[in-house]
């Protein structure tokens, strides 16, 4: 059989099966195998490779055409038509361009591939070039400014505005700009254009020079406005030869300055003048009198100032004329300028002073009491502020203006102040009177309220039995005293003897006593003061209660106690009354009995006999707690109706365990008390005769009734 190959045969494909050795074998049961080797082998057809193209950009040098096939070629074929060199050897200088083709044959046949050859020439940039521009001229090919004869269709590098080798002089910047020839056998050849821009010419703009009485020379190049170029020429020209203008040589005039380039001419004029100085004078002063006439500063300035200057600050008349009585003495400057002219503006000053007119200053009354006799300036008593020097008409005993009450007499005193560099006077009256001290017998001083709250309260003051003053309005002094301390001055009104004045709390900030006495009393605008040294002070009595103070922990509570306003009060360190309030300030009080509310804020005020309340209220803010605990069995009681002990109370056990049943025995088993939570607690008697039982021990059993806690027993001595 044969075994190995793919057709399951004896069948050998050369696409497929392997070259070898392939044994055939007979086989029969009875006798022993007998085989035969054949030995296959398997030759590959030629391979010519695959067709290529072969460029050569002027080239001299000999190429083997067999490295221009593609593929994997075999080697020792042969080339047709037959090269010079008779092999594949190829020769540009004697060679011709065209298909050549390369067979390669063998038992297994023949295989073509064949190279076309083909000349190019090399590319042509040109030579490099130059171009200048002006920045006005119009958009030029850079193309036309290369050397030699450049192939077209290259490119430019950087690109130009255009897209294309066109330049434009307005946008395009100046620069190196390379152009490129590309084509795919002959490397690129490029070439370079340098292109330069070149501005129009710029002389700047027109300026104007003044000079002031100069005799320094001026470069007129300075005076041109703009941004001018430099290098060009003046006309006329100047003394100097260059654009120096000397002002002792040179005229005034126009003078043009001229710049001009490849790219045009600008020209600018400087318009030279020449002034004199401003001259104002020389600083001067004067000194008037309010009734002078009116004067022209102008004829105070030293000098030979120039006319037409200005004066500041301005004065009334719009000029330089000074009216003294309406124009303010003080520093003018008079000012002479020259619009348009070089030379600095020039000043001077004139100081204007006015003499002070006489002032006898203003008309006062002097009243004196009736009881003075030291003798008094009446220049003391003149209003306002009166010059010195002046005399008093009619004339006092004194010889000046000392009045004396004992000798001189009551009436109006006439004081003159006289200028006699100006001619005016002036004159004040002083009117003397004499005044009689108030009649205060039988004044005196009480009050209703002799206790004061401190800042809740004014304290009033009565004043009665003033009969000998009459009706009207006085001004008294009261002085305070002892805790409190002041001197007061208030206006009362009298009418039939009584008046009343108030001292205001913030006069009594100190708790204590405090001594209220009065001073001084004066009819209200004169200043003669009744004597007051009999009136007996009045004393008041300060009170300032301080803020309640709490015990630690005083604003908690056992929610299961119903606490009440009365219990909150007891909490209080303080021994006086106690006053809740629901508000700080102001507010409603509550009663004793009002039930607290948790969370609720109480404001506390210790009050006294007299009414007075703390100034600051303690403010608690409630907290209930809950406050049951393990139950707590006494050991005895005492029901002896002391208040104190009389049942036998089992605490918290209402609270923790509401379904129990107590029951009580005597030592000999019968039973004398049996309760729960809706029955009187046990008093000590028996339930059988309702009779009081002996002192004595005695035996309880607790049910708790209440998940798996088991009765409890015990006992409780009965104390008679």
């Amino acid at each position: 059989m044969v075994s190995f190959l793919n057709s399951g045969t004896g069948i050998f494909d050369p696409s497929i099966d392997a070259s070898g050795s392939y044994t055939y074998t007979i086989s029969s049961p009875n006798c022993p195998d007998a085989t035969a080797t054949i030995i296959v082998s398997v030759f590959q057809g030629p391979n010519a490779g695959n067709d290529g193209t072969l460029n050569l950009c002027d080239s001299t040098n000999t190429v083997d055409l067999f490295d221009s096939l593609a593929g994997t070629p075999g080697t020792g074929g042969t080339w047709s038509p037959a090269l010079n060199s008779g092999t594949g050897i190829f020769d540009p200088t004697t060679d011709p361009e065209g298909n050549y083709t390369y067979t390669l044959t063998s038992s297994c046949g023949s295989s073509t591939a064949t190279v076309d050859v083909s000349f190019s020439s090399t590319n042509n940039a040109g030579t490099d070039g130059s171009v200048d521009f002006c920045s006005t001229d119009t958009a030029v090919d850079l193309f036309n400014s290369l050397g030699g004869t450049p192939d077209v269709g290259g490119s430019w590098s950087p690109a130009l505005t255009s897209g294309t080798g066109v330049f434009d002089p307005s946008i395009d910047a100046a620069g190196s700009y390379t152009y490129t020839i590309s084509s795919p056998s002959c490397p690129d050849a490029t070439a370079t254009v340098i292109v330069s821009l070149s501005q129009e010419p710029d002389a700047g703009n027109d300026g104007t020079l003044n000079l002031c009485d100069s005799t320094v020379a001026f470069d007129l190049f300075d005076s041109l406005a703009g941004t001018p170029d430099i290098g060009g020429t003046w006309t006329p020209a100047l003394n100097s030869g260059t654009g120096i203008l000397d002002p002792n040589t040179d005229l005034e005039g126009i003078y043009t300055y001229t710049l001009t380039n490849s790219c045009g001419t600008s020209s600018a004029t400087v318009a030279v003048s020449f002034s004199g100085s401003n001259n104002a004078g020389t600083d001067g002063t004067v000194e008037l009198c309010s009734n002078s006439p009116i004067i022209d500063l102008f004829d105070l300035l030293g000098g030979n100032p120039d006319v037409g200057g200005t004066w500041s600050p301005q004065l009334t008349s719009g000029t330089g004329i000074f009216d003294p009585s309406i124009d303010i003495p003080r520093t003018y400057t008079y000012t002479v300028s020259s619009a348009g002219a070089a030379c600095p503006s020039d000043t001077s000053k004139v100081v204007v002073s006015i003499i002070p007119d006489p002032n006898a200053g203003s008309d006062n009354a002097l009243n004196l009491c009736i009881d003075q006799t030291e003798p008094i300036n009446l220049f003391d008593s003149i209003g306002g502020t009166p010059d010195t020097g002046g005399v008093w008409t009619p004339a006092l005993t004194s010889g000046t203006g000392v009045y004396d009450p004992t000798i001189d007499s009551v009436g109006i005193y006439t004081y003159t102040v006289t200028s006699e560099e100006c001619g005016l006077t002036d004159s004040a009256n002083v009117t003397v009177t004499i005044i009689d001290i108030p009649d205060i017998t039988g004044l005196t001083m009480s009050t209703v309220n002799s206790v004061v709250c401190v800042g809740l309260e004014d304290a009033i003051i009565d004043i009665t039995g003033a009969n000998q003053l009459p009706d009207g309005d006085y001004s008294i002094v009261y002085q305070l005293t002892d805790a409190n301390n002041s001197v007061n001055t208030i206006a009362i009104t009298i009418i039939g003897g009584n008046a009343t004045f108030t001292i205001a709390q913030a006069l009594l900030p100190n708790s204590g006593l405090t001594n209220v006495t009065l001073s001084q009393l004066f009819v209200l605008g004169q200043n003669c003061s009744a004597i007051t040294d009999t009136i007996e002070p009045v004393s008041i009595s300060v009170e300032n209660l301080p803020t309640p103070e709490i015990i630690s922990s005083g604003d908690e509570f056992c929610s299961e106690d119903n606490p009440t306003i009365a219990d909150l009060s007891t909490n209080i360190i303080d021994e006086e009354i106690v006053i809740w309030y629901d508000q700080p300030i102001d507010g409603i009080p509550y009663n004793s009995t009002a039930a607290l509310q948790d969370g609720v804020v109480y404001y506390g005020a210790l009050t006294s006999e007299s009414g007075c309340e703390s100034a600051t209220r303690l403010e608690v803010s409630i907290n209930f707690i809950t406050c049951v605990g393990e139950l707590l069995i006494p050991d005895g009681f005492s029901p002896n109706d002391d208040g104190i002990n009389d049942e036998f109370n089992i605490l918290w056990l209402d609270e923790l365990y509401p379904n129990f049943k107590l029951s009580v025995y005597n030592r000999y088993g019968n039973i004398l008390y049996e309760g729960d939570i809706n029955s009187p607690k046990w008093d000590g008697t028996s339930k059988n005769s309702n009779t009081q039982l002996p002192a004595g021990v005695y035996f309880y059993i607790l049910e708790f009734n209440e998940g798996e806690r088991e009765a409890q027993q015990g006992r409780v001595y009965l104390n008679r």
